[in-house]
């Protein structure tokens, strides 16, 4: 049995922006992102106002309404709603947003120099 990979950093922005298939590790809630928790093993009680740390695997769905049933097409066009299926989640709340966002960029300099 092959593991998931580990999932890469993304704003949901980033997300929302290329929708193709891939892992990722994300934070917060945005209403333009679909978010599937069925793969959780426990039940997930997600509160508005409250902040949250997602893992799992994106993918990019077109509906397709074919005589009355609706269809789902992978599909990576940004026309596209992306589906998150989280595979873990905790709640965040009380992390500091400002320093998150420093480490990140700490951390994206550091793998682009790793890849040259």
């Amino acid at each position: 049995m092959e593991l998931p990979a580990h999932g890469a950093i993304h704003y949901i922005q980033e997300i929302l922006d290329d929708p193709c298939p891939k892992t990722v590790r994300t934070f917060g809630l945005d209403r333009r992102l679909e978010v599937d928790v069925a793969l959780l093993s426990e039940q997930v009680v997600i509160k508005d106002g409250s902040l949250y740390m997602m893992i799992g695997e994106v993918e990019a769905r077109e509906v397709i309404r074919d005589h009355g049933t609706f269809q789902y097409q992978t599909d990576c066009s940004s026309q596209n709603q992306p589906l998150l299926k989280v595979r873990v989640a905790r709640n965040v709340d009380g992390m500091d947003l400002n320093l998150f966002d420093a480490a990140l960029g700490v951390r994206r300099k550091f793998e682009a120099e790793l890849k040259t």
